[in-house]
């Protein structure tokens, strides 16, 4: 499951770097460029993920008796 999470993060890497916009690309979204806006989304995509990894118990953690 590890290495699922290790490729989620490549491919968030890859979309949030803008070198795959041409550099003629002139749209503007809410006031900036697309490749702004994509990388902000990237970055809260990357940042749930985070979430959801430290959230899932790992399975050599023992967890506190009650």
């Amino acid at each position: 499951m590890a290495w699922f999470y290790v490729f989620l993060y490549l491919l968030l890497l890859i979309l949030a770097v803008p070198w795959y916009w041409s550099g003629d690309e002139t749209s503007v979204w809410f006031g900036m460029p697309v490749w702004v806006c994509v990388a902000i989304v990237v970055s809260l995509a990357s940042s749930l993920l985070t979430i959801v990894i430290l959230r899932t118990p790992w399975s050599h953690e023992e967890h506190p008796r009650d």
